[in-house]
């Protein structure tokens, strides 16, 4: 097979036999790539791509077979996985084999030219997709360059870890340990957040970690349907005629067993469907039935503060909040604005068959500084506007649209200056406990709040005492020169305690 040619599966007549990895002896070893394909037209097409490339492939027909080989911790460079498989998801296969070889490089080739299969192998760690059929130049370049980019393969112990373990910010780590402790029971769950904060995301991860995620989640947002149908909804209507065995029907607590309710927007339940919440909630408590759903509520609302107006039962509140899931919105989490704006050119991007645009730093601070209403539906909105924008393959300032107006020199910190303090060194202190705050810590926007430089911030805050580690993803400070002579003896002495005034 010569590259420069696009290939037609359905044109191949012959289907030859499966390969095995003594059919590509004489090839370098050192380079291995196992492909995983059912299908056996596909697999020699590609193995033959492959090997004239160069290439030592290793092929398998399942996922089993492939993951057997992994755990026998055997040299591989690139892994190509065909979508579906017989016995396993390709996107499980992939994440199981990138925790097993962290850094693998791992692509997906499927037939199916849907947004969202992509985007799932994106999001597990793929470096890349193809679409069959493919063009052979492309996939042999791709799979050539991460070979060479790779670091050489080294046994590693995987410890197991939260899917979302990437993000930053202490708000959005504490919401992951909350769900995944949630995830362990069976019990009800209260999830509270913004709107468009993440709610029924956090719920779809808390099912799927759970005893029913063999099953379904049900989802249910009681502001799609009018108030008056909420109780019927949840609990059914009883027998309209029983003399002629006319049955009720059955709400969703009872229609649903052993899986997961999810219902949206719990603060607009009725008085009396609160009540019949309540009681349904303590049966659950006296009789525990294996069979019964679990219940995991959200609101953007302030459940305590409708509790103190009577809008909302305290009792309810407390038979729910087994486990309690506050979801930060974007302005508190500040720290994976570049993360949640990577994922979000991922998915504009497959869903948009574009190229895959860089953004500049520049870009990326105005993100920042961007005070986010309407959270992640908006950070979407932006940057479908700034992926479709841009014409040079660079995100800028001039991509972007019209943010709001809360930007670097205009926020305003929640901390306020306490009024008496007795000198200079205290009032410095403060303002500058109120700047970092206000900027989340990032130290270069801190500085540009105050008027000064970088290094004086730094300064201040060694002095101050404020921070003996700074913050990694905002850190920024300017490297010392290396010491030489007797400005190494000078380095290496603790610095001196400023005076007393």
């Amino acid at each position: 097979m010569r590259c420069g040619q696009t290939l037609s599966f359905a044109a191949v007549s012959n289907e030859p036999s499966m390969p095995t990895p003594s059919a590509s002896r004489g090839r370098d070893e050192k380079n291995s790539v196992w492909v995983i394909e059912q299908n056996r037209t596909t697999l020699g097409v590609i193995q033959s791509l492959l090997e004239d490339g160069g290439l030592h492939v290793v092929a398998f027909s399942t996922a089993e077979s492939c993951l057997r080989l992994a755990r026998n911790r055997e040299a591989v460079c690139a892994v190509l996985i065909g979508h579906p498989l017989p016995d396993k998801s390709s996107v499980e296969l992939l994440r199981n084999l990138r925790l097993m070889i962290p850094g693998l490089p791992c692509f997906i080739l499927t037939a199916d030219s849907r947004a969202e299969p992509a985007v799932q192998a994106m999001k597990a760690g793929a470096e890349d997709y193809f679409i069959n059929p493919f063009d052979p130049s492309v996939v042999l370049g791709a799979i050539k360059s991460a070979i060479a980019r790779r670091r050489p393969f080294l046994p590693v112990k995987v410890s197991s870890t939260f899917i979302n373990g990437r993000w930053k910010s202490p708000a959005m780590r504490a919401a992951i340990k909350a769900a995944t402790q949630a995830s362990r029971t069976s019990s009800p769950v209260v999830i509270t957040g913004p709107h468009n904060s993440g709610k029924r995301a956090f719920a779809k991860c808390i099912h799927d970690q759970s005893q029913f995620s063999d099953r379904s989640m049900h989802v249910l947002d009681l502001l799609s349907i009018p108030a008056a149908q909420i109780e019927a909804e949840l609990f059914g209507t009883p027998s309209i005629q029983p003399a002629r065995n006319v049955a009720g029907v059955r709400g969703l607590l009872c229609r649903h067993p052993a899986t997961t309710l999810y219902l949206e927007n719990i603060d607009l339940l009725g008085p009396h469907a609160q009540q019949s919440l309540v009681n349904w909630l303590q049966d659950q408590q006296q009789c525990p039935s294996p069979d019964a759903c679990r219940l995991i509520v959200s609101s953007a609302s302030d459940l305590p503060a409708l509790i103190a107006t009577d809008q909302f039962r305290r009792d309810l509140w407390y038979l729910l909040t087994v486990y309690h899931v506050d979801v930060p919105g974007l302005s508190s989490r500040i720290e994976d604005i570049s993360l949640l704006c990577e994922d979000a050119i991922t998915r504009i991007c497959v869903r948009l068959r574009l190229r895959r645009p860089t953004m500049t730093q520049q870009a990326l601070e105005m993100l920042i500084d961007h005070s986010w209403p309407g959270n992640l539906s908006e950070l979407q909105s932006v940057m479908e506007h700034a992926v479709t924008h841009t014409r040079d393959g660079l995100v800028g300032p001039d991509d972007l649209p019209q943010l709001e107006p809360r930007t670097v020199g205009t926020q305003h910190s929640s901390r306020m200056i306490p009024l008496g303090l007795s000198s200079i060194d205290e009032i410095t202190k403060a303002s500058l406990e109120a700047a970092l705050e206000s900027c989340g810590g990032n130290r270069r926007r801190t500085a540009q709040r105050l008027k000064v430089s970088l290094r004086t911030v730094y300064n201040m805050i060694r002095r101050y005492g404020l921070s003996s580690t700074p913050n990694p993803e905002f850190t920024n400070a300017p490297k010392a020169s290396k010491p030489s002579g007797q400005s190494k003896k000078a380095a290496a002495s603790p610095p001196k305690k400023p005076p007393k005034r």
